[in-house]
């Protein structure tokens, strides 16, 4: 799924076909510059100086003597100091991700808290202007069936960078280490994913470590991570996702499954055909939420990555309220449906 908000985007199904054990902190996204200082010092010379005194005295009341000439040799040797030691120091320079021509400055969310609350919610998720709504679902979803592997995934340092991982197998992951700088549009506004409830940042931050982690064999980009399915980002959050599309041949079907998902708590998304027909938008995906039966009819409630619904009117929606939060009839939704992907985390 490759819809970003207000923008369309030509699907392009990447497969991140890089596996390696896990890197040291410091990828190639870094330069280190070392800045040695080193101290002057004294030539390390011996200067030696000979100092002549005359000390003839004429003694009138002992008469005449001959003058003694005393010769006073002084040596001054020049401190020689140690050889120094010269201590480098390493500024770490971060290159940032390459973005569209919309862009006109990046500002440091590093003050910002990570976690409202210090939990990560489905909530925080809002897409912006790359079609990653395939990855974005993912992130809202895991946070709802399991907050603990996204506060396992980023952490801040000390110095307002951040380390966030991603899985290369099961038990194999790569450390992308990012600065808090994202970045502005013309209106001050953030291109891509926004600052979720309180400001926090932790979707951001993982969107923009995702630019380097996705496809390493080039130079990060807000665009490489444009279109894309959940099998691939449950894996990279370490899940072991399936497609259960293909046995899915009635709402029925669909309904039942995602009861038994709620039941063990597994994570779920839905992605959508190319077609902008019915409740969902086309070529998108969406978190699974809830299940329920309404008046006879059974019911799939959905999670829109935008953090709203197009045309949306209060008394299609949830709670009564456009975050994103949305009741489809499972039998209706079916045949939009391109994939339904599930995952044990």
């Amino acid at each position: 799924m490759s819809i970003a908000k207000n923008n369309t985007v030509t699907t392009t199904h990447k497969t991140n076909a890089f596996v390696q054990p896990i890197e040291a902190l410091e990828n190639r996204q870094m330069m280190s510059a070392s800045v040695p200082h080193v101290p002057a010092f004294l030539p390390a010379d011996v200067q030696q100086a000979t100092v002549h005194a005359n000390k003839s005295h004429a003694n009138t009341n002992h008469g005449a003597s001959n003058g003694t000439l005393s010769t006073l040799t002084l040596v001054r040797t020049a401190v020689v100091l140690p050889p120094p030691t010269i201590k480098s120091v390493t500024t770490t320079v971060f290159v940032e991700p390459k973005t569209n021509w919309d862009v006109t400055q990046w500002h440091n969310f590093s003050s910002n808290p990570l976690f409202n609350g210090g939990v990560p919610s489905p909530k925080d998720v809002a897409q912006g202007q790359v079609g990653d709504c395939w990855f974005l679902a993912t992130l809202a979803e895991v946070a709802k069936t399991d907050p603990y592997r996204i506060e396992s995934s980023i952490f801040e340092r000390a110095d307002g960078t951040y380390d966030v991982y991603f899985h290369t197998s099961p038990t194999a992951m790569i450390d992308e280490h990012v600065d808090g700088k994202l970045p502005e549009n013309k209106y001050g506004s953030l291109e891509y994913a926004k600052l979720g409830q309180g400001g926090c940042t932790w979707v951001a931050i993982m969107e923009k470590a995702f630019t380097y982690f996705r496809d390493r064999s080039s130079a990060p980009a807000y665009s490489t991570i444009a279109g894309g399915s959940a099998m691939e980002s449950m894996k990279d959050l370490g899940g072991t996702p399936s497609d259960l599309l293909p046995q899915v041949h009635t709402g029925q079907d669909l309904f039942n499954d995602v009861v038994w998902g709620l039941v063990f708590n597994t994570s779920m998304t839905v992605g959508t055909r190319n077609s902008s027909w019915g409740p969902l938008v086309g070529e998108h995906e969406y978190s699974v939420i809830s299940a329920r039966v309404y008046n006879g009819v059974q019911q799939i409630e959905l999670r829109n990555p935008w953090g709203y619904n197009p045309n949306f009117t209060a008394s299609a929606n949830y709670d009564w309220t456009n975050d994103g939060y949305i009741w489809v009839n499972a039998s209706a939704v079916l045949p939009q449906l391109d994939e339904f992907v599930t995952a044990a985390m």
